[in-house]
């Protein structure tokens, strides 16, 4: 399951990697004005320039990934007859939390709880919303930090986005510190890209 996967990555990996997401209820131009729902996403940007019918939330500055476990025990009979007793780890919350300096609209929304998206000079009434979040698909891609280049993997999740804390400014740069509560979802995807070319090149 993607939340399994993302609590196995350190938080470097994200370090850079550009993030993309796509509002449920929005209509998406690519499938003939079909609305984006929990079982339907657009197709994945295919470029920075040309992020179709996805928002760029900007490139990662920091990252963490906070998962809630409930713990099970396991009763097991061993080839001797004997029992044995296992505790085991069962992932059953998963938050991807991520920082980025690029302020958009959807950080405004969910900031002063709009209704609709904060990208239209119309007056709305704030803090309208009572669930202070928006319901997304989460496109990520991960990179090589250090030297960005080579796409390692990208990550589709289904999630409610929200903000850790209202838009602030740290040293005179805006920052928004996002919250993605993750919700399981047969869409959610983990596809990995260079990772064995990477070997290859590394073993010669």
């Amino acid at each position: 399951m993607a939340q399994t996967i993302l609590d196995r990555l350190d938080s470097h990996m994200f370090l850079g990697a550009k993030v993309y997401i796509a509002k449920i209820g929005d209509k998406s131009s690519a499938s003939q004005s079909k609305p984006i729902t929990n079982s339907f996403h657009p197709t994945p940007p295919t470029s920075y320039d040309e992020p179709g019918d996805w928002t760029l939330l900007g490139a990662i500055s920091d990252a963490k990934v906070q998962t809630d476990y409930d713990t099970k025990e396991k009763v097991g009979v061993m080839d001797n007859g004997s029992y044995f007793t296992q505790e085991i780890k069962i992932a059953k919350k998963s938050n991807l939390q991520f920082s980025t300096y690029d302020i958009v609209p959807e950080a405004l929304q969910i900031t002063f709880g709009l209704r609709d998206n904060a990208d239209s000079a119309e007056p709305q009434q704030a803090f309208a919303t009572s669930n202070g979040g928006i319901e997304v698909w989460l496109y990520l891609e991960l990179t090589e930090s250090l030297r960005n280049t080579n796409d390692l993997a990208t990550v589709m999740l289904r999630g409610k986005l929200s903000l850790q804390s209202p838009v602030e400014a740290k040293n005179d740069l805006a920052q928004a510190q996002y919250d993605l509560a993750i919700a399981p979802n047969s869409l959610n995807m983990y596809t990995v890209h260079n990772l064995t070319k990477m070997q290859g090149e590394a073993d010669e």
